[in-house]
């Protein structure tokens, strides 16, 4: 994932547990993180997860089947406490910001996938 979001330094899988791992945001000399764990996993359907420690945070992404050429809608639903550090600034200018990265973030999400699936297209073709 950090391949896409500059914000995400690294997210590492617990190798004991592959549902819980452990996530670290760097962004603007701020360094936050959690760990999280994945409490509903349904491939190719649905990823939600729940922090276990650090920045509280709980979520899903959601993979809506378009029908055709094996295209699919993208949706995520994120909640967070935002960090006492951050309580200084205006919440509303957090989620903002937040809500910006995450969309740019998910552009380049879209952007990798199509880069990935044409890859694959032209092997399948060789």
């Amino acid at each position: 994932m950090p391949s896409w979001s500059p914000w995400l330094d690294s997210v590492v899988v617990d190798e004991q547990d592959v549902t819980i791992s452990t996530w670290k945001l760097a962004a603007r000399g701020i360094n936050v993180s959690w760990k999280a764990k994945n409490v509903v996993v349904e491939e190719g359907v649905v990823i939600q997860w729940e922090s276990l420690t650090g920045l509280k945070n709980r979520g899903a992404v959601r993979f809506l089947d378009e029908g055709s050429e094996g295209k699919c809608r993208v949706t995520m639903k994120i909640s967070f406490m935002i960090p006492d550090f951050a309580k200084k600034i205006s919440s509303g200018i957090v989620s903002q910001k937040v809500d910006e990265a995450l969309e740019a973030d998910l552009k380049r999400f879209r952007a990798r996938c199509l880069l990935d699936h044409r890859k694959e297209m032209k092997k399948m073709r060789l």
